[in-house]
């Protein structure tokens, strides 16, 4: 199965995953997730937050949980990252932002954007690759692995969309990960022109 996810809504692509994984018509499956990478053009409005909620299929596990530690995405909109915790007020967070490897000034934008909820987080925030899915994984199962096994976890991740494939790929390999999605609106539609590049990755279900 081919599938550009590059302006479709996370829902979607989580819809695809979740049914493949769970579909007991389905033994084995290849999924190639292709995004074209692009650039705003211009500025945009704030996100304006209408729901909250999570994602079907990645709803974690909370029972018995003693505390909440929230995994943030960090994005352009630091602002509705700052009401996304207002509303989850977690006992602690980790914010991680998008690293690309070839242009280092937009995750210097994002992190000076939101250096309030990274003060407030008390920690330095991880960046991860970008473009490179897999490492992605890798990488935020490693943050994983370091919270207590009796902690609720609750990952948004409000940044780039190979960062929110890889948080619902994370959330199949431990399924304790709960994935979140803040469902918003601008007042007008964002702009944004294709770069040139394109980021893969193959999804085995066996």
């Amino acid at each position: 199965v081919f599938v550009d996810y590059s302006a479709m809504t996370r829902v979607w692509y989580a819809y695809i995953l979740t049914w493949i994984m769970y579909s007991g018509d389905v033994v084995a499956a290849d999924v190639d997730f292709s995004y074209v990478h692009g650039a705003y053009s211009g500025q945009f409005a704030n996100l304006q937050i209408q729901d909250f909620y999570t994602i079907s299929g990645f709803e974690g596990t909370s029972a018995g949980s003693r505390s909440t530690v929230a995994l943030y995405g960090l994005g352009y909109d630091k602002n509705a990252t700052l009401a996304v915790h207002d509303i989850i007020q977690p006992d602690s967070f980790i914010c991680f932002a998008a690293q690309d490897e070839h242009n280092p000034a937009p995750a210097q934008y994002v992190l000076r954007e939101n250096a309030e909820i990274i003060e407030a987080s008390q920690r330095a925030p991880v960046l991860i690759s970008l473009s490179r899915v897999p490492n992605f994984v890798t990488d935020l199962i490693g943050i994983i692995r370091n919270i207590s096994e009796v902690d609720e976890i609750i990952a948004v991740p409000m940044g780039p969309k190979t960062h929110v494939l890889g948080t619902l790929l994370a959330g199949h390999i431990f399924p304790r990960l709960t994935v979140m999605h803040a469902l918003g609106n601008r007042r007008e539609p964002v702009q944004v022109r294709a770069e040139g590049r394109i980021s893969c990755c193959r999804v085995e279900y066996r």
